[in-house]
């Protein structure tokens, strides 16, 4: 088997040969220029791109402006994308962002005076937590995942996780150990859940997701790693720790040692272990998942795997030896093979560290902005990670929770003078990340990012107030005083947060499961109070309001309007709160209806603000799923994951429910007021002196998460309304008093 292994990989590496290096190839020209092409759209004649050789290894590229066009040239698809982006922040006032562009230039593009020419000054730049793929693109085609790795390419990432297709990798490999694809169909969980399952958490024992299904998702992952090495990105794919499906051992013998790994959160079965420290069984059947890998994704150096996610039990399991197997099968199938591991909690282990070549592994410390592990080693005198070379990342997100929230000061202080790049004991810091658990919200934040992306450290800190007005002038295409004065408001407050302190945005409690006393939404979510100034956060939306006359018609503008009136209408939420607890606790009934029902018109009225953004509808997210789907079954099935993802989380009570809580148009107006109606009206039945049971939220919550569209007439997937006119009467409503 061992021997067909390698045959077949070296047929596939020849064959891939030709398509690894950026200088001179001719394909990997014109992707560029079509990238450039779909960044720009109307300007593809007035630029040229060109290769150069990156410097030392490091990406690089230059732009100028040679007769009446842009020369731009790049070591890499992404430096030639980073430097398009770098000549609209710079040269053009334009602006690429994953909350709207905006690109029109005029008739010509401006020029560039001289030559620029910058190079980062970082090896890894990596983009993607396993968890995007369920809370953000778990239904997105084509379409979708051009544009966001043109996106990726843009911002200077160059490494970007790849889990679309691994379900086609699992039937392949498993096939050769007793099971068919229908049977693999069936342990694999639906699309939105599925990073869970590729950690190590879930699975499922539901019906089997269709072939058709399958079929496509691997044609796509396919796409989109073979769309990622062409422009430079470094795709990065499941790798084998040892996941597989039940029954294994009593399929194909005891000498087959499989673990029992335990319970994820407390209710959900994980996966069962074939051990990784067993040696030639894990060997051979780790083989067979690289020969998979490789013919449904291509040729891949770069695998991420976790032994230890968020605590995997492993009983008997020796892990210094796991470790070393783990890696070793990666390096049979590809001898550039580096292991990809999220730093999290208590992963990765000493012992598993003690077990790899440093060489051939890289860390992801994925809360690097909050939380981060390399203190843990630096604070004895050790190196970050025993020398294991690693990467400092910015999380920033849960669930695809909607509220403003960055801790902007944490990555420019990155390279101040009291700094992690400028800190003699970082040991192997090999880049920045982003480790998001979704994306497609505060786009100011992966802004800034993509600035550290190509900022040398010896250049200093950010100037974060300069930098966020130029920020402002950009992204609506003109300098004004009252944006730049909203944004610097917005700085200051949303987007400066205290690491330690303060872990995640302070959450909507109109998501919260209804209660007088609710602080947060998800029960171990960050302190009540609001850790900024609400009344200057209220000013900075007054900032924006004044500008609507010169602004209106940006969609920029209007993105963030109301993203700005949304969080204030959820600040005062809190505060109406205050004003029912206090009636209810009076015993004063009609002043507690009178507040209840201003509270549920509060739900209202943010439903109708974010209901006149493309971005914030359940419809849209529903109907995605449901277009996902191979049969009608299978759509009703996506649709309810779909629901239940942002909701229950489980079919059963679970600390997960409304983790992922949203503030969108169809969530607010039906699911959230509904429940908070349901939680009133027993309320003032106990004023009214009745004893009723207490509502079963869960009864509720579950038979909604059960409810199906197909026809997309309940939820609707298309804007409507003024975003403009809402947040202006919003404002004079709730805050401008």
């Amino acid at each position: 088997m061992r021997r067909t292994f390698e045959w077949v990989r070296l047929t596939l590496l020849v064959a891939l040969a030709g398509c690894s290096s950026h200088a001179g190839s001719t394909e990997t020209v014109s992707a560029e220029r079509a990238l450039v092409g779909r960044l720009l759209p109307g300007y593809e004649g007035q630029i040229e791109v060109e290769s150069i050789p990156s410097q030392e290894g490091l990406d690089t590229f230059e732009l100028e402006t040679r007769g009446q066009r842009l020369v731009i040239r790049g070591s890499s698809g992404v430096a030639v994308a980073s430097g398009l982006n770098h000549y609209l922040k710079h040269f053009g006032n334009g602006h690429l962002s994953w909350g709207g562009d905006r690109v029109d230039l005029g008739e010509s593009l401006p020029p560039v005076d001289t030559v620029v020419r910058v190079t980062s000054p970082h090896e890894n730049r990596y983009i993607y937590n396993f968890t995007v793929t369920g809370y953000t693109s778990p239904h997105w085609d084509w379409t979708d995942w051009e544009r966001e790795i043109d996106l990726i390419a843009a911002h200077g990432f160059n490494m970007a996780l790849v889990p679309i297709g691994n379900e086609q990798v699992m039937i392949q490999a498993l096939a050769g150990y007793g099971y068919t694809s229908e049977e693999i169909r069936e342990w694999i969980v639906g699309p939105a859940y599925q990073p869970w399952q590729w950690m190590g958490n879930i699975q499922s024992q539901g019906p089997p997701l269709s072939a058709e299904l399958v079929e496509r998702r691997a044609a796509l992952g396919r796409t989109i790693a073979d769309r990622m090495r062409e422009l430079g990105i470094t795709p990065v794919v499941p790798g084998f720790y040892g996941v597989v499906p039940p029954g294994f051992s009593e399929r194909n013998g005891e000498e087959y040692d499989v673990k029992q790994t335990g319970l994820w959160n407390g209710s959900f079965v994980r996966p069962d272990l074939l051990n990784p420290a067993q040696g030639e069984r894990f060997q051979e059947v780790a083989d067979a998942f690289y020969l998979a890998i490789e013919e449904v994704f291509g040729e891949v150096t770069h695998f991420a795997a976790d032994l230890f996610h968020e605590g995997t039990v492993t009983p008997g399991v020796e892990v210094s030896a796991a470790a070393t197997n783990v890696q070793e099968a990666m390096l049979r199938a590809n001898p550039d093979a580096i292991w990809v591991i999220q730093g999290w909690f208590s992963n990765p282990k000493a012992e598993l560290l003690a077990g790899l070549d440093p060489k051939s592994a890289l860390i992801l410390d994925l809360w690097g902005d909050e939380n981060p592990l390399y203190p843990t080693y630096t604070n004895r005198g050790a190196a970050p990670f025993d020398g294991v070379p690693w990467v400092w990342s910015f999380l920033q997100n849960f669930g695809g929770r909607t509220a403003l929230h960055g801790n902007l000061d944490t990555v420019t202080g990155l390279y101040g003078d009291a700094g992690l790049f400028a800190n003699p004991s970082r040991g192997a810091l090999t880049g920045l990340g982003v480790l998001m658990e979704a994306t497609h919200q505060n786009p100011v934040v992966l802004d800034l990012v993509s600035e550290m992306n190509w900022r040398a450290p010896a250049d200093g800190a950010l100037e974060l107030r300069e930098w966020i007005r130029e920020y402002s002038d950009r992204r609506y295409g003109q300098e004004l005083a009252v944006t730049r004065d909203a944004w610097v408001s917005l700085l200051e407050t949303a987007y400066s947060t205290t690491p330690g302190l303060q872990f995640g945005p302070n959450e909507s409690i109109l998501c919260a499961r209804p209660d007088l006393d609710a602080e947060n939404v998800y029960e171990t979510g960050p302190p009540a109070d609001p850790y900024y100034d609400m009344p200057r956060l209220e000013a900075a939306l007054g900032d924006l309001l004044a500008a609507r006359g010169q602004l209106g018609a940006e969609d920029t503008y209007r993105y963030d309007l109301v993203d700005v009136a949304r969080q204030v209408v959820a600040n005062r939420a809190r505060l109406l709160l205050d004003d029912v607890r206090a009636a209810y606790g009076a015993e004063d009934r009609a002043r507690f209806v009178e507040l209840s029902a201003r509270f549920l018109q509060l739900i209202r009225d943010q439903e109708r603000l974010v209901a006149t953004r493309q971005e914030l509808l359940l419809g849209t997210w529903i109907q995605g799923a449901r277009a996902l789907a191979g049969t009608s079954t299978e759509a009703d099935r996506f649709e309810a994951e779909a629901r239940r993802l942002l909701t229950t989380w489980s079919e059963e009570e679970s600390i997960l429910s409304d983790y992922a809580h949203r503030e969108w148009a169809g969530l607010l107006g039906d699911y959230y007021h509904g429940r908070w109606q349901l939680y009133f009206d027993y309320l003032t039945d106990q004023l009214d002196g009745g004893s009723p049971e207490p509502p079963d939220f869960f009864a509720y919550e579950s038979a909604w998460t059960r409810e199906t569209d197909p026809d997309g007439t309940d939820h609707a997937s298309a804007p409507v309304g003024d975003s403009i006119a809402i947040s202006h009467e919003l404002y004079e409503r709730y805050a401008a008093q």
